[in-house]
């Protein structure tokens, strides 16, 4: 049984320090970031507002003014300014002033570098701005500024505290979160020692460590059904060999028991021991094929498919009660394994016969696309359900077992063609023929010329 391993937080190497540092490195900077584009923003927008009022500060100075005399107590009254503007009107060397402007500009002006604003002695920061009319009248106003850079410095403490707090609140609030979410793994870990067929996902677990749970728990299920398979096919191995088995003693104890009295009985006893030994050997060789299939290595050599399969398709036709079409879209010459081939194209031949009425048709074709060497084998025959597609590959398993006895075969060879195909990258489907029938695809990429 593992125990607990509680490594410290701030360990140097650990990896709730390291994830830890990293997550308030990048909050902090992205705090941080977010605080300096909202400081930007609440600025630019406030300048902006006090800009747009000195615009309509000017419009309205200008509607204000009649040949250069500027009427003040009209434009306060549209304008509704008050004594935080100043303003000078000058026209043809004449000046006019509101209120204090003139006292005003008598004290010590500083402007601020590549801004429209100005350090007014004893009076702040102020925003100027300047105009001139047609009629050449020259307007000067200045907008008190200092109200905005007031509420510009007290949002950057406020936003710069904000950042401080919750860079502590959340370095207090991560040693938490790492502490909850180390612990599921080690929860984890605790349940692999104990007991692995089955994870329980923990309570607290994260999404991550709960998709990391249901990983573990998928390829547990995968060797649970390997092995379930596995057990399976040994079972069924041992039935399907069983029942020849049994036919061959039944008939043996028939002859032994009758066969001297009753003669005419051996040869028909002697038909089905003979029948049932050549399934038992079929069966035999195409287990022996698969367990050679998984432990040896393919020869690759030079193969011309369309010959390999055209002499494949004809030694078939001389034994075959269906009529035998092959078609190919020319020269299909190839590094690849031609024992592999001859198994994949002579499996796929036999299963379309015996599920195919005699006399029909069966189409082979051979065809190259731009990435692939595909295969075509369609029947007539009785079709496979969509729900039986997959199954089909599984090993001694056949579609309707009451006809079971009636189809000759092992049930495997859809298993070697499944394995050969494999063993060369490829895929193989199954779709419906029209009107009725099955095809069989077989898609093996091409070799990567050298």
């Amino acid at each position: 049984m593992l125990s607990k391993i509680r490594p410290s937080m701030w360990q140097p190497n650990s990896q709730a320090s390291l994830l830890s540092v990293a997550l308030l490195r990048f909050f902090g900077i992205t705090i941080f970031l977010f605080v300096v584009i909202m400081q930007l923003t609440v600025t630019t927008e406030l300048v902006r507002g006090r800009m747009n009022d000195g615009e309509e500060v000017m419009k309205v100075l200008i509607q204000s003014t009649k040949q250069g005399v500027p009427n003040f107590k009209k434009w306060a009254q549209i304008s509704e300014v008050g004594k935080k503007v100043k303003v000078r009107v000058t026209h043809n060397g004449r000046r006019f002033f509101t209120n204090d402007t003139q006292q005003f500009l008598h004290k010590r002006i500083i402007k601020i570098p590549f801004t429209q604003l100005q350090q007014i002695d004893d009076h702040g920061i102020y925003y100027y701005m300047t105009a001139r009319d047609r009629s050449g009248t020259h307007y000067e106003i200045w907008l008190d500024f200092g109200e905005t850079w007031h509420a510009v410095i007290v949002l950057l403490i406020v936003s710069s505290s904000l950042l401080v707090i919750i860079l502590l609140i959340g370095a207090i609030e991560l040693r938490r979160l790492i502490q909850r979410l180390n612990q599921p793994l080690l929860d984890i870990s605790e349940q692999i020692t104990e007991n692995p067929q089955q994870l329980r996902v923990p309570a607290s677990a994260s999404d991550e460590v709960q998709a990391l749970t249901n990983v573990i728990n998928q390829a547990l299920r995968q060797s649970q059904e390997q092995l379930a398979r596995e057990k399976q096919f040994i079972a069924d191995a041992s039935h399907e060999l069983r029942t020849p088995i049994t036919a061959i003693k039944g008939n043996v104890d028939l002859i032994k028991k009758h066969g001297e009295r009753n003669p005419e009985i051996i040869p028909e006893a002697m038909y089905y021991i003979i029948q049932q030994t050549e399934r038992m050997k079929s069966m035999i060789e195409e287990l022996l094929t698969l367990s050679r299939l998984e432990n040896q290595a393919l020869t690759i050599e030079l193969t011309d498919l369309g010959m390999l399969i055209q002499r494949a398709v004809t030694e078939r036709q001389k034994m075959s009660h269906h009529t035998l079409q092959f078609t190919t879209s020319g020269t299909v010459e190839i590094k690849t394994n031609t024992l592999a081939w001859q198994h994949i194209v002579d499996e796929l031949m036999l299963n379309a016969e015996k599920y195919s009425p005699d006399q029909s048709t069966i189409t082979i074709q051979l065809m190259v696309d731009k990435t692939d060497i595909v295969l075509q084998v369609a029947d007539q025959g009785v079709g496979i359900k969509a729900s039986e597609r997959e199954k089909v590959f599984q090993r001694l398993y056949r579609i309707d077992e009451s006809r079971s006895q009636q189809v000759p075969g092992t049930g495997l060879g859809l298993s070697i063609v499944e394995s050969y195909v494999q063993r060369l990258n490829g895929i193989v489907e199954i779709s419906d023929n029209q009107p009725q029938g099955t095809i069989f695809t077989v898609r093996i990429p091409k070799p990567i010329e050298e």
